[in-house]
């Protein structure tokens, strides 16, 4: 196909949307969660506490990850964290050592542009109480599509992606297949972990018809260490490069035939769901 360009997406396949910026142990923490309150209340976003909380928002990064005091691994599990959510259900989750954007609502999606824009308020709101450094900058997008027969999988996504379907059978149930690629961990470039899954299923109408189904997931997660300084000003395009590399390997999965769907406003030959109004 030729290049895509975000700009031509007309419609999206996202399912998740995850932001999280780690930074090494923050000062003054009382006085900066009063005045990130203040400010994701300009937002529209009210508060929440969560004590106990298990923060699930995984960036497969193999190398362990210091924030100061302790070793973050790839999922968190702390005493006390700062939930701000808004009237779309959209969420910033705040701690000593991250802060994460989560959004899973994606009908007439604007891009994730303005939520870098969110991000980076929040961060000079930190940055006007105490010094803030960063240790990394992650993006994670879960995209998926519900078919509703096996041969559209082939249609919509590039076959070398895809293990043998024959293997697909009637009775053939749960997890069909699994790809997992994680390159070599490289401390200069941006790094990359992609996942697809197609998972069989069932799948009830609104008429209470059922049918089978099938489930192809793409998760596609990048993240830049960070070394030494760097400047707030700097993160826009730091984040709009990962989305960028996202994208590219978002347009790897995809085939011809699913990208002339969700560059027009209309066709959804053999999708049962996932297809969405707005960019990707």
């Amino acid at each position: 196909m030729d290049k895509i360009k975000r700009t031509d997406i007309k419609r999206n396949t996202l399912a998740r949307e995850i932001i999280r910026i780690d930074f090494y142990t923050v000062e003054s923490f009382e006085e900066i969660l009063e005045n990130l309150e203040k400010y994701f209340k300009s937002k529209d976003y009210t508060f929440n506490q969560y004590n106990n909380y298990n923060i699930n928002y995984e960036l497969n990064d193999p190398e362990p990850l210091l924030t100061g005091s302790f070793m973050l691994k790839k999922n968190v599990e702390v005493i006390q964290n700062y939930e701000f959510v808004n009237k779309n259900n959209n969420k910033i989750v705040f701690n000593q050592n991250m802060l994460i954007f989560d959004k899973n609502d994606f009908n007439n999606y604007g891009g994730i542009e303005e939520y870098f824009e969110l991000i980076i308020g929040a961060l000079n709101v930190i940055k006007d109480i105490t010094s803030i450094k960063l240790s990394r900058i992650g993006i994670r997008k879960i995209n998926e599509l519900i078919l509703n027969d096996k041969k559209y999988i082939e249609k919509y996504f590039n076959n070398k992606y895809l293990a043998d379907l024959s293997k697909i059978t009637s009775d053939t149930k749960e997890v069909v297949y699994e790809y997992s690629f994680r390159p070599l961990y490289n401390d200069k470039d941006i790094s990359l972990n992609k996942n697809i899954r197609i998972l069989k299923g069932v799948y009830q109408t609104e008429d209470n018809d059922s049918s089978d189904a099938y489930s192809f997931v793409w998760d596609i997660d990048c993240y830049k260490r960070i070394y030494g300084e760097i400047d707030v000003s700097c993160i826009f395009d730091l984040c709009d490069s990962i989305n960028s590399k996202i994208f590219e390997e978002y347009c790897d999965i995809i085939a011809d035939d699913l990208y002339s769907l969700i560059i027009k406003e209309e066709g959804n030959e053999g999708i049962l769901g996932g297809l969405k109004n707005g960019s990707n």
